[in-house]
């Protein structure tokens, strides 16, 4: 109180003029007496009242330097914190082994190859190291526990987790823009909706390099929640009902594709309203992927939109595939993430006509002839597109 009675009959004397304004977010931060003073501003002639100036700086000084302190202590903590997660995460990769074999190798029930088989682990596939048993590993993978010859896995290697998992960036905006460089000053490359899953390539300091239709471009990480997504093993009743699941999908296809065949046409005309006046096209006829791609190509050339759904008028990437298939009868999700669960899987490698190809943030039907059929963009509208123009995700079969 001595300091502030000073400070007052200093600026009486010296006629200092001071006008007072709402303390900022900054000044509320020091406490005490200085945070009273900062609400006063020096309204100008600053020379004149440099000498008063310094006392109010020297004033300061004890304050500005515990917050100096704090802030050190606060950084110090920050740096604690993440040496304390880095280490565990090397404890958990120590842990943690994946699956290195061309196809599957079974998990048995005890350490024998005589013992009950449980389950599988694919190629890739990632899980946990229980115990160790002579050269056999007792791990856990999903659903699945038991033992595994450790000739098949590989534990506690780092690059080889990397490898095995796919980083991925599910979008928080409602509309997220896909920048060409590292800055939010770059030109964009493309638009993805809430929710839609990417895929990371590349991560730098607050800047995410992801893969769209358009090409590979960064996003700011402040948009996107990124997460790494592993495979894992599978029991015998998992495979089962895998199994019963991808049967009782092929039946329900089949019988949609003979409801379409029934109320088409047989290659009558449909119209449907187009950017540029009325045109007529070819009712979806045939109950198979082939048939699918046919009646898809006859709007290639049709303009994209965003969060459209009509074949005509404009439809973006998922709407294009919903709006194809509805017209065999089949009900799909307006979400290229969403359509990487219908039906069932295939691999790239059997990809028939008809076919859902399912990318980071996009998605496409196949044509044959390792094409597809998609609405890419606004600049190129419904076209065909190479088939391998990105890495496919996945290949998911309704016909």
């Amino acid at each position: 109180m001595k300091q502030l009675g000073r400070f007052t009959a200093i600026c009486l004397a010296g006629g200092m003029v001071l006008t007072c304004i709402p303390m900022s977010a900054q000044a509320s931060a020091v406490s005490g007496v200085s945070g009273k003073l900062s609400q006063c501003v020096i309204a100008d002639d600053t020379e004149r009242y440099a000498g008063v100036n310094s006392i109010v700086s020297d004033f300061l000084d004890d304050d500005k330097a515990k917050v100096d302190e704090n802030k050190v202590e606060e950084v110090s903590k920050e740096k604690e914190s993440e040496k304390t997660e880095q280490k565990l995460v090397d404890k958990d990769i120590a842990n943690l082994c994946v699956a290195k074999v061309n196809d599957y190798v079974n998990v048995r029930a005890k350490a024998t190859t005589k013992s009950k088989v449980k389950g599988k682990l694919y190629n890739k596939n990632v899980a946990t190291v229980l115990t160790k048993e002579g050269d056999w590993y007792k791990v856990e993978s999903g659903n699945l526990k038991g033992y595994i010859k450790a000739d098949y896995v590989v534990v506690g290697n780092k690059d080889a987790l990397e490898s095995a998992g796919t980083r991925y960036a599910k979008v928080k905006a409602d509309a997220l823009r896909v920048r060409k460089k590292a800055t939010k000053k770059a030109g964009i490359l493309g638009v993805v909706p809430k929710n839609e899953e990417i895929l990371v390539i590349d991560e730098k300091d607050d800047w995410v390099k992801v893969s769209i239709a358009e090409g590979k471009g960064w996003v700011s990480d402040d948009y996107v929640k990124i997460h790494t997504e592993y495979t894992y093993g599978e029991t015998r009743a998992e495979e089962r009902a895998r199994n019963r699941e991808e049967r009782t999908n092929r039946r329900r296809a089949g019988r949609a594709a003979r409801r379409a065949t029934a109320t088409s046409t047989g290659g009558s005309s449909s119209s449907e309203g187009s950017s540029g006046g009325s045109s007529d096209y070819e009712a979806p006829t045939g109950s198979n992927g082939q048939a699918v791609a046919n009646y898809a190509l006859q709007f290639v050339g049709n303009p994209y939109r965003w969060g459209g759904t009509s074949l005509t008028n404009g439809c973006d990437c998922s709407g294009f595939v919903l709006a194809v298939y509805s017209r065999f009868g089949v009900s799909l999700p307006h979400s290229s993430t969403a359509m990487r669960g219908v039906g069932y899987g295939v691999s790239s490698d059997s990809m028939a006509a008809g076919d859902i190809v399912c990318y980071s943030g996009h998605v496409g039907i196949y044509i044959g002839g390792g094409q597809i059929v998609n609405a890419l963009n606004h600049n190129a509208g419904i076209t065909i597109t190479n088939a391998h123009y990105s890495g496919i995700i996945t290949v998911r079969r309704i016909f």
